[in-house]
Order: structure tokens, then sequence, then C-alpha cells
């Protein structure tokens, strides 16, 4: 009896060391499978960051070649639009279209739209007069003319007296005058100061303004 005790106590001992042979193999093909996961894992991961640095790269140029794009139509299209101010011998309104002849005696002729109404000034060419303070920073107020846009054929400018407008493309046009020759004015503004001096170089470039310039008015050329 003992003998057949020691043999199965002896039996169990080396079973139980089998056991853990196998256990200790089975953790390590766990965690070796686990690494290769991590890796291969690790692998994925970076390949697809790769792949969405790539994307992202492409999508910059991609951009960076619109913009380029975007700016050379933009350019193209500014080559063949007059711009505002002086183009050439005229004098131009890019927001509406319409461009003047520029007369004699005139210079640095400069505008503020408010209401569909262009407010006007210059300065003359021939003397060394100078504007006031605060004129280019309010051209409504020191205005030596005006041109006003409307849908409108006639308009009534007086209780009681209509003008007819001048149609130019859809809008029609109208001046202060209503395009005369007859208009004039002295040292209404104060545009150059005080003084008589001041008020014969006023009343000069009104009237170049709207006897001579404002009566010009006409179309901008898209295909020039």
């Amino acid at each position: 009896m003992e003998t057949q005790v020691a043999y199965g106590a002896g039996q169990s001992s080396h079973r139980s060391s089998g056991w853990k042979k196998t256990g200790i193999i089975f953790i390590i093909l766990f965690l070796l499978a686990g690494c290769a996961a991590g890796g291969l894992g690790f692998l994925y991961i970076r390949a697809e960051s790769n792949v969405r640095s790539k994307n992202d790269e492409i999508a910059k140029r991609d951009s960076t070649v619109k913009d380029l794009q975007a700016q050379v139509a933009k350019l193209e299209t500014a080559a063949k639009t007059p711009q505002d101010g002086v183009d050439g011998e005229y004098f131009t309104i890019k927001a509406w279209n319409i461009k003047f002849k520029i007369p004699a005696g005139l210079a640095d002729i400069q505008y503020s739209i408010q209401d569909d109404v262009a407010y006007i000034i210059a300065m003359p060419s021939d003397t060394s007069i100078k504007y006031v303070d605060g004129v280019e920073k309010n051209v409504k107020q020191y205005a030596l003319g005006t041109i006003q846009r409307s849908e409108k054929s006639v308009i009534e400018k007086l209780p009681g007296s209509n003008v007819d407008g001048k149609k130019m493309g859809q809008y029609y046009y109208y001046t202060g005058w209503s395009f005369s020759a007859l208009a004039t004015g002295a040292g209404i503004t104060g545009i150059y100061g005080e003084g008589e001096t001041a008020m014969q170089v006023e009343s000069k470039v009104f009237n170049l303004i709207n006897q001579t310039m404002l009566p010009t008015i006409e179309l901008i050329d898209p295909t020039k």
C-alpha cells in the first residue's frame, strides 16, 4: 500500500510539472502573439498616418494651385477692367461702368458714391492751390459736381420740375445741372479755402466739371 501511495504521489507531481510547462508555453505563445499583433497594429497605424500625411500634402498643393489660379484670373480681369481714376484721357467710375473725358485744366479727380449719387471733386492743373484739410475725407460736403444713377427715366429735381435722364445701358443718369452748359458756381463749398483767389479757382473747376466733363459721359467698353 505504501508503494502504491508513493507511486501515486510521484505521478501527480510529474503531471503538475507538465501542466506548468504547458501553461508557460501557452503564456509565451500568447505574449508572442500579442507582440506580433501590436507590431502589426503599429505598422498599420504608421502606414495609415503616412497615407493621411501624403493626402494632406496633396490637398495643400491643390489648394495652393487653386489660389494661384484665382490670383492669375484676378490679375487678368484687372488688366482688362478700367480702374477708378484716370485711365488715359478719361476719368472712370468703375462701380458704374462709366467714364468721362477729362478736360484740360482738371487734375486729381476723385469721387465718393452715396445713395446712388457720385459726388465729385477735382484740383486745377494750372495752379498750386490745395484742398483745405478734411476735403478728401468728406467729398460729399465739398463736391463741385454730382452725377446720379437711377432706373427711372424722369425724376423730380425740384417741386413741379421734372428732368429727363440720359440713358446709358440699363440706367438713366442725371447731374446737378442736367448736363447743361449753363452750369455756373462760385465759392460755394470753400474746397480750396476762403478769399477771392480761392473762390475764382473753385468757380473755374466747378464749370469745368459740370459744363465740360460730365456731359461727355459714356459707358466703358468691356472689350478694351
